[in-house]
């Protein structure tokens, strides 16, 4: 099997050096119990991490996310990923959604793109841009409002807003509703 530890940069290193042996090949022992596993020679450990270990440098983790100890770090492997592609992302969201319009996913998928670009981008307008997770939520939300096929950017609003833009401070909000507008 394989373990995946979600954001191992939000734990404590204490508590994260008990991997050690792990990460080495090595049994893992239970204190506590005196147990000893020995893992199985196919066995896995992925860790994800939005910092890479390397604590939060731009200031959009506050106070969350640690920067972890060099000789833990120096036991991975890393890889860096972004977001999928779009027309994988469409697929994925017209697989999961078959009641939604292909014009609606398509567009909202187009739209998040927009959003993702502008927050790499110099202007820094959008800090927060519109992730897979909040698309996710975007499309549930619309069905559940039964907004199967929304013709208007007014139409999406209603989803939009628990989904994404309630989070966003005003500027930010108004900078993506001029995307939004265009797409």
């Amino acid at each position: 099997y394989a373990l995946i530890i979600n954001e191992v940069d939000r734990g404590h290193g204490g508590n994260l050096v008990g991997l050690n042996n792990v990460l080495d090949g090595s049994n893992l022992v239970i204190k506590e119990t005196g147990e000893v596993i020995e893992p199985h020679e196919r066995f896995r450990l992925f860790v994800t991490a939005n910092s890479t270990g390397s604590g939060d440098r731009t200031g959009a983790y506050t106070g969350s996310v640690r920067q972890l100890d060099p000789a833990f770090l120096d036991r991975f492997w890393y890889m860096k990923l972004g977001y999928m592609g779009e027309q994988d992302e469409i697929d994925l969201f017209l697989r999961k959604y078959p009641q939604l319009s292909g014009t609606f996913v398509h567009r909202m998928v187009n739209f998040a793109n927009e959003t993702r670009q502008k927050s790499i981008s110099a202007t820094g307008d959008i800090t927060m841009p519109l992730s897979t997770r909040s698309l996710d939520r975007l499309f549930n939300v619309a069905q559940g409002f039964g907004l199967t096929d929304p013709k208007t950017t007014t139409d999406v609003i209603p989803a939009l807003n628990p989904a994404y833009l309630d989070r966003l401070p005003e500027d930010e909000r108004e900078a993506v509703m001029v995307l939004l507008r265009m797409t």
